[in-house]
């Protein structure tokens, strides 16, 4: 399977929603750093503007954590700024969604975080990893998951616990009691 292959079998109004994003993220250069070079000041502020906004603040990281080999990290950037980040931790076969970096105010332009989340999912494909959920190979119904979720954010500043509410939300709106 490949991301086209995932983004074909999305259902017509998702598909929309999707090429929406990447038009509107047209102008933006996503590529991968070395975390222990390319980790800089500039992209640790992007993380604290999440970890500020965020209503769960269990601990700041260093921004040395970042910097660790066994991650990956790809960053988004406009006309050459970095305007968002995500870490990547591949765990054997499993892909996990570490951080996020994001730079708000672009973000209310752009959809830069939903783009950023679409990538995730084409890491995923891409390198024929599994859910995280149910230690299956990642499939379209895995990433319709990932897809509901990031789509049904109206707002541009969707944080991690906004994405763990919507994501109950969708799934007790998709299945019913005896299925969760």
């Amino acid at each position: 399977r490949t991301f086209d292959d995932y983004l074909a079998a999305l259902r017509s109004d998702y598909r929309m929603r999707t090429r929406k994003v990447f038009r509107n993220t047209a102008a933006l250069d996503i590529s991968f750093i070395d975390n222990t070079t390319g980790f800089s000041d500039e992209l640790y502020r992007l993380y604290l503007n999440v970890l500020n906004k965020s209503n769960l603040k269990i601990e700041t990281l260093s921004k040395d954590y970042f910097r660790g080999d066994p991650f990956r990290i790809f960053v988004a950037r406009l006309r050459g700024k970095p305007v968002g980040f995500v870490q990547l931790l591949e765990n054997g076969e499993e892909l996990v969604f570490e951080f996020v970096g994001i730079d708000y105010d672009v973000n209310e332009e752009i959809p830069v975080y939903h783009r950023m989340l679409y990538e995730i999912v084409r890491y995923g494909i891409d390198h024929g990893l599994i859910s995280t959920s149910n230690k299956e190979e990642m499939t379209k119904q895995d990433f319709d998951i990932l897809g509901i979720l990031y789509l049904m954010a109206d707002s541009q500043d969707l944080v991690p616990q906004d994405a763990e509410d919507a994501m109950n939300e969708w799934a007790h709106d998709n299945y019913n009691d005896e299925e969760l």
